[in-house]
């Protein structure tokens, strides 16, 4: 199955950042967290203007369960930065930052960069010295910039979710 995260919009193609989900073996009817994320993958498609039955949708794969890429995609001059959840285990990890060129969306493995702990720029998938831009792992969440404010917002569910009165 596929779990939308979130999209961006280049001219009229939609590429859309999805975490591929299946059945948690042994669960329950009526889990509601009866599954687990398998990977990441990118959608694309073409001529999102079209009626829907007339899209041409690809999709591929991106990360296995270890990297949620997209939680939150953001356009930033030549790159898109993509908000990744780093997942160490379930419920652990934290939020680091991947970017690919702008023009390099319909095929972005091969040109991931993602930022250190340095706050450089690294060619290739986040790894063990990835910045830490958020203590938890996030798998839905919306980044922007405010311009009123002059600030990045990160809106999330909390790190209490779901909430003991939910």
């Amino acid at each position: 199955y596929y779990w939308p995260l979130d999209g961006f919009l280049e001219g009229k193609t939609l590429y859309l950042s999805l975490l591929a989900v299946r059945n948690k073996p042994g669960a329950k009817l009526g889990d509601a967290f009866g599954f687990e994320i398998v990977g990441t993958k990118l959608a694309t498609i073409d001529n999102v203007q079209l009626p829907p039955e007339r899209w041409h949708v690809e999709v591929q794969d991106l990360t296995d369960a270890h990297l949620w890429t997209g939680a939150s995609l953001v356009p930033d001059g030549k790159y898109v930065i993509w908000y990744t959840e780093v997942s160490e285990g379930e419920g652990r990890g934290f939020m680091t930052e991947m970017r690919v060129p702008r023009n390099k969306m319909s095929k972005p493995s091969g040109n991931w960069e993602y930022l250190n702990k340095d706050n450089h720029w690294v060619a290739g998938l986040a790894g063990k010295d990835a910045m830490h831009v958020i203590e938890q792992p996030i798998s839905e969440m919306s980044v922007r910039y405010h311009p009123t404010i002059k600030k990045w917002l990160a809106l999330s569910p909390g790190p209490d979710f779901p909430s003991a009165w939910a």
